[in-house]
């Protein structure tokens, strides 16, 4: 009975392993697009396009992360931007902060007028 209990929970981790493999390259891109290009109109559309195509990824990784127990994530490991690995709880808080911090930034570039 712990053989297929334990499926589901990897199955879990495994979608999530390929969710967050996706979320990190998207964000490795926007990182090379912003260093090339400093903070401008064709910036913010580039990045906007690329993160808003991973958004999906993001809440799915979220909302799996909630359908499991707290013993599941613990020692859950996962891989962050730079490839260092971290709890999944960190992930979770540090891609928050990541997207966050990325969006007032266009918004203070889009108030100061372009």
């Amino acid at each position: 009975m712990g053989l297929f209990f334990n499926s589901g929970t990897q199955e879990k981790k495994n979608q999530i392993l390929r969710d967050i493999a996706i979320v990190n390259e998207a964000l490795r891109k926007s990182a090379t697009t912003i260093d090339n290009n400093g903070i401008n109109r064709t910036t913010i559309n580039s990045v906007n396009s690329i993160l808003g195509g991973v958004m999906d990824n993001i809440t799915r990784v979220s909302s799996t992360v909630q359908s499991m127990t707290d013993s599941q994530c613990t020692g859950f490991t996962v891989p962050w931007i730079d490839g260092k690995y971290i709890g999944i709880m960190t992930w979770l808080m540090s891609m928050s902060t990541v997207t966050n911090s990325i969006a007032e930034d266009f918004e203070n570039y889009v108030r100061r007028g372009y």
